[in-house]
Formats: structure tokens, sequence, C-alpha cells
């Protein structure tokens, strides 16, 4: 956000009730050690507003020339429909057009009606460059009037952060976005994340993103891709060659959906420093394709594939990708919940020899027994890296670790893997081999970075 350096208002943490008297001695306190013009940040969120307290506000924000950033996040908790809404009414009338970079409506119960209260302040503030509604029970409806309120007078708009998390889109709601998205052009932020959205809403939404060439962060945890939605969003990439975090947590991929995303991230020019592919039933055969994609991802700062089914012999084949030297960068890896047993940890001490950046590592609620932990913890003490942070809790459940066969065979398989891959470098990857590339290879051909145009099936 473009915005100048100056002070920030904001309330303690006490969660309350606000009267106007209340508010006028906070004001009161803050204004005399604090120059009104220097104010360029105001935060009222965690206090609930009454009409007079509102209307207070209401009066001292339009005295401060340079706010350029509102937070009226949580701010009517506990009030009554009618109420809450006059609240919100009042504050979003309190600004001049054209004033603010960033608006915060979070954790307030909008609804349609909610949103309707807020339309002087989306409607006029033509410049923001942030937004955010979280958990506001926002359902299509609410999400129609509010698309139209802030292209209202048309487009294209300045933003470049757009977080919805947490509210009842669904489908129907996801498609109402799409204009927002389409006429977005500078968005660099997009938080699409636990909304209900299922395959059909998802893909227009992925379409949308056809114009969002300058794009760095996309989330869209906890809805519905499947493999439909992973073949359209890798159909996007190559015009996403600035994404750096991509967070498709708890997505219903599975193994045949991440292939279809890594295959095609492998093909664009895009280099994550955050990927995020947790919680979508991955086994073994995603962790191959996986390793193959982290060993040319040299920028990878956080690698999170926690609550999945990649096992030991999944880690190892990982843990030798990203022991290969390349990747300075790494600072966190979780692997929670991956049904890994001693194996597969003690192949992670190539990463810790071998990462120097390394400071979090997350093991737990796997099947690594304690006298295992206590090896582990004893070498990485030995090895002097006590800067990281290794968590093994909820470990040592009643499954079985693997037997001396099965950890030969774990081995065997590695060595295989590694053998054939080991020398893969970004000139020799023989992206051909790949069937689900090969299907698309005509598709990205046909769509250049920045392209307007992207052909979908």
């Amino acid at each position: 956000m473009t915005q100048q350096s100056g002070k920030v208002f904001c309330f303690d943490s006490i969660r309350e009730r606000l009267s106007k008297g209340k508010l006028e001695e906070i004001f009161s306190e803050y204004f005399d050690k604090v120059d009104k013009n220097e104010v360029v940040e105001v935060r009222l969120g965690g206090k609930s507003f009454d009409l007079e307290a509102a209307q207070l506000a209401a009066e001292i924000l339009p005295t401060l020339v340079n706010l350029r950033a509102v937070s009226f996040a949580d701010v009517i908790a506990g009030r009554k429909e009618e109420e809450g809404h006059g609240v919100l009414r009042v504050l979003s009338s309190s600004l001049e057009s054209d004033q603010l970079y960033e608006l915060d409506l979070s954790d307030n119960a909008l609804g349609a009606k909610g949103v309707e209260a807020c339309k002087k302040i989306l409607s006029e503030q033509k410049k923001l460059q942030v937004i955010r509604f979280c958990n506001n029970g926002l359902a299509a409806d609410a999400i129609q009037l509010l698309v139209s309120y802030l292209l209202e007078g048309g487009g294209p708009t300045s933003l470049k952060t757009i977080h919805f998390f947490n509210n009842l889109m669904e489908s129907e709601g996801a498609r109402k976005v799409v204009p927002l998205l389409e006429l977005s052009p500078e968005l660099e932020d997009l938080k699409l994340a636990s909304l209900r959205v299922g395959q059909e809403g998802i893909e227009p939404v992925i379409l949308a993103l056809k114009n969002t060439t300058l794009l760095k962060a996309l989330d869209l945890s906890d809805n519905i891709l499947g493999n439909r939605g992973a073949e359209s969003l890798g159909r996007m990439f190559p015009s996403l060659s600035n994404l750096e975090t991509l967070i498709l947590r708890d997505t219903s991929l599975g193994d045949k959906g991440a292939r279809t995303i890594l295959l095609c991230l492998e093909r664009s020019e895009i280099r994550l420093k955050v990927l995020d592919i947790s919680c979508n039933e991955l086994t073994i055969e995603s962790c191959k394709i996986l390793a193959k994609f982290v060993m040319r991802q040299t920028s990878l700062e956080r690698l999170l594939v926690e609550e999945n089914e990649i096992g030991s012999k999944g880690v190892a084949i990982l843990a030798k990708a990203l022991s290969s030297g390349a990747h300075s960068k790494l600072v966190e890896l979780n692997l929670a919940e991956n049904s890994i047993g001693a194996a597969g940890a003690k192949a992670l001490f190539s990463v810790f020899v071998k990462l120097k950046s390394l400071r979090k590592v997350n093991l737990s609620g796997n099947w690594i027994k304690q006298t295992a932990i206590e090896q582990l913890e004893e070498s990485l003490a030995q090895m002097n890296r006590t800067e990281v942070t290794v968590s093994f809790s909820d470990n040592e459940s009643e499954e079985e670790e693997e037997t001396e066969e099965e950890e030969e065979e774990m081995n065997d398989s590695l060595e295989n893997f590694i053998g054939t891959h080991a020398n893969m470098t970004l000139e020799t990857c023989n992206h051909s081999k790949n069937e689900e590339v090969d299907s698309l290879e005509n598709e990205f051909s046909k769509v250049a970075v920045g392209n307007k145009s992207v052909i979908h099936n």
C-alpha cells in the first residue's frame, strides 16, 4: 500500500462495549500527545460501538486529513442488527471521497443489509488498494451488492489486495466476485479461503485471473478444486510468472490434482517462496513429482505438506531432493501427520546437514517412537543445530514402525529414484515424458506471459 509514514491510532486489547464518554476520554488522552496531522491509520476494532460512540468517531475521523487506512473490523459485537447497521452507516459516511488506500470491515455480521449500510465508503473510495472482508457471513446476495458498490462508476480498480475468508460465499457467490477480479489488473494478493466454493464456482474465479499478471500471493484453501480446478489453475500459470506464494491447503486435490498442479508449475516460469499443499490426501506418488519440482524451486522458503499420507518412503525421497545443496533459503518444512516412522525422520538428517537456513521442522502427529525421537534430538544437539526447532508432539502411536525388510525396501526405492533424477537440471529435465504436461502443451504454447486470452475446455 502506498501510504505516508505516520502515527497509528488503535485501542488496547481489552474487548468491551464502548460508550461515548469512554471514547471521549480515549481520544482526548491520545490527541493531547499526537498531532492529528500525523495520523495515517485508525484501527477501531475490538471495541463494540453504540450509536453515540460511532457519531463521536465520525466527528473525529474527518479531522485526520492524512488518514489513509481504516479498520472498522469487529466494531458491532453483541449489538442488535438495527443498531449495528446504524453504527456501520455512521462510520462509513464519515470520510471524504478518495481518501483511503486501505479498508478492513472484517469480523462484523454484515450480510446484505450490513453491506448496504457501508455503501458510501465502498462506492466513494476509488483509490482503495487493500480490502478485507473476513468472517462476515457474506452470502451470494451480499457479495453481489458489495462488488456492485466497489465497481460503481466502472473500473478498473486500484486494488492490490483482496481478502475474503470464512464467509458463506459458496459457488454462486464466487461467480459474483469474478467482475471485481477482471477489473483489478494491479492485484498482487488474493485470498479466497474457507468460502465453501465447489469446482463449478472456483473455475470462473481462476479464469478471471487472466488479467492479474502482477499476482504474487494466491490462497484458495478450504475450497474444492479437485483435478478439474487443478487443470484450470495450471492453464493460468504462464500468465502468473510473478507468483511467489501458493496456498492450496484442503482443496481436494488428491494425487491426480497435485500432480497436475506440480507439472504445470514446473513448466512455467514461476519461482515460489511458499507452497502449501497440506490436507489433500497425497501419497508417495505425489511425493515423487513434488521432489522433482522442489529440485528446481531453489527460492522456496516454506514448504507445507502436513496432513497427507506420504509416509517414510515419501519423506526420504523429498529429503534427498531438498538436500541437493540448492535450497539455501528454506526456513520451514511442515510434514506433520503424514504416517512417518523413524526411518523417514532419520532421512531428514541430510536436510539438517545441508540446509543451514532451516529453522523450523514439524514432525508432529506421526509414528515416531520415543526412543527414536531421543536419538534424533541427541544427534541434532551434536550437530550444534540448536537454532532449529523440531516438533515431535503427538507421536508414538500404536502403529508399528517399519520392519528391517520394509526399511531396506524403502532405501532401495530411494536409491532407484535418486539414480534416475539426481542429475536433473533446468536444461535436462525432460517434460515430454509427463503425459499430463503433454496434454496441455498446445495450450501453454498459446498462452504467453501477460496474454489476456486463455484457452479453457
